[in-house]
């Protein structure tokens, strides 16, 4: 498999990008619900393509056509937060710190939240992470028929936090970071993604108009987790 391809940007019109769950649930005799999850949450996305220019439109017609239908992967973001919220036009007030974790390490807690702590190095003191803000770990991946290829999981920070002197900070995340995630995964704050495949049954461009571009589209994506 040909490794994952970043994803044009320009001319989204809108987006959903959310954690897909599959869930069952059952009232008791008791009057309580009980309830199971059934697999990992997956991420799950759709990008709504709005009128554009000429060469964007190649762009993302050649985009689509290149993934061949749901064969080949590439990398879906939550474009509306591609930096921290408080940082949209990067880290230039942190010295060197570019977005990247030196480490990093997940604990769940007795309320079954999880706790990701990631150590992002002095010059990240003081740097606010705030709900909705992405975190990806970005790793080669092993499996069979993927292996050695670039491949990224997502987590989304639900709680605002704050790096103490040392660049460490602590938030909760979900969902929580995968057992697929090698430990050697590199943490990233900066344009974070994950390897998605196309949904083919909910993807489709709309018809090129007399100024040869494409009346929209829409680009529909879940998450491929491999480790």
């Amino acid at each position: 498999m040909k490794a994952p391809v970043e994803m044009p940007t320009m001319y989204v019109a809108a987006q959903q990008f959310e954690v897909q769950r599959v869930d069952y649930s059952a009232p008791e005799a008791s009057g309580r619900v009980g309830g199971v999850q059934a697999g990992f949450p997956l991420w799950g996305a759709q990008w709504t393509l709005g009128r554009m220019t000429e060469d964007y439109s190649d762009q993302w017609r050649a985009w689509v056509a290149a993934l061949r239908g749901a064969t080949r992967r590439f990398i879906g973001r939550d474009l509306a937060r591609q930096y921290p919220k408080l940082y949209p036009n990067g880290f230039g007030d942190f010295g060197t710190f570019t977005g990247v974790a030196t480490g990093w390490s997940q604990a769940i807690t007795t309320d079954g939240d999880a706790e990701l702590t990631l150590h992002l190095g002095a010059d990240a003191a003081g740097l606010v992470l705030s709900p909705g803000d992405g975190i990806d770990f970005r790793y080669d991946a092993t499996e069979a028929g993927v292996s050695g290829l670039a491949w990224r999981a997502l987590v989304r920070v639900l709680e605002t936090a704050t790096a103490d002197a040392s660049g460490d900070i602590t938030v909760i995340v979900d969902p929580p970071v995968p057992d697929a995630v090698p430990a050697d995964a590199e943490a990233h704050i900066d344009e974070p993604g994950c390897t998605m495949a196309l949904v083919i049954a909910s993807t489709s461009l709309g018809a090129v108009d007399r100024l040869y571009s494409i009346q929209g589209g829409t680009i529909t994506g879940v998450q491929d987790l491999r480790g």
